[in-house]
This record gives structure tokens, C-alpha cells and sequence, in this order.
């Protein structure tokens, strides 16, 4: 009869140990899918980096303007490599690449970075 009733005590022990177990992987499983499915993690500011603009260059390369903290950073992405080509912090420049956002809307990447270009080069036959 003792036998029985260890046998007894000891499924339910079992039983209790797999359902705390369970509920355990539950709320891992609905944790991770909720911060999944948002992209944040708590505590962080998900508005603290924008993707500006992007220009695609071939299969997996491309360009992308990414603006962090007030900074513009042009950055060179490949399948295996992101590269930062340049970190744009003049005010002047940021503001002719950001633009309101009817213009970024409006405006793509290759006439924004056409500008640039422009700019510089004008900046450069007056000044060098």
C-alpha cells in the first residue's frame, strides 16, 4: 500500500513539476513573439534611427542614407559587409538630405545624392 501511495505522490510531483515547466515555455513563446512582431525591444527608442533613403545597387548591395541621433551616416551594405562610407554631421547638408518629409517623400535617393554631388563639387571650384 506505501508502495502505491509514493507512486502516487510521486506522478502527481511529476505532473505539477511538467505543467510548471509548461507554463514556463508558454510565457517565453508569447514574449518572444510580441517584441518579434514589433522589432523593439523594451526600453529602447525605436525612433532613435530612420532609414532615409535607400538606393539599390545589384543583387544585395545598396546604399542606404541612415539618419542616427541628428547624424546622417552613408553606409555601403553587401551580403557579407556593411561599410560606413561617409558620416555627413553639417548642418547644411543634413538638412539639404533630409528635407521636410513631403520632399523626402517625393524626391528619391539618386536626385538627392545628384545635389550633393553638385554642391561639393561647386564648394570645391570656389574654394580649391
Amino acid at each position: 500500500m506505501t508502495s502505491e501511495g509514493e507512486f502516487v505522490s510521486s506522478a502527481a510531483k511529476m505532473f505539477v513539476s511538467l505543467g510548471i515547466v509548461l507554463l514556463i515555455l508558454m510565457c517565453i513563446w508569447f514574449w518572444v513573439k510580441r517584441f518579434a512582431r514589433t522589432g523593439t525591444i523594451p526600453g529602447r527608442n525605436a525612433k532613435s534611427i530612420r532609414i532615409l533613403s535607400s538606393c539599390m545597387l545589384g543583387m544585395h548591395k545598396g546604399i542606404y542614407l541612415v539618419e542616427i541621433a541628428g547624424s546622417v551616416l552613408v553606409i555601403g551594405v553587401t551580403n557579407n559587409s556593411i561599410a560606413l562610407l561617409d558620416n555627413i554631421n553639417d548642418a547644411e547638408r543634413i538638412k539639404a538630405l533630409v528635407g521636410s518629409d513631403e520632399e523626402r517623400l517625393t524626391e528619391g535617393f539618386a536626385s538627392k545624392l545628384a545635389k550633393i554631388i553638385r554642391k561639393e563639387s561647386e564648394s570645391q571650384k570656389k574654394y580649391g
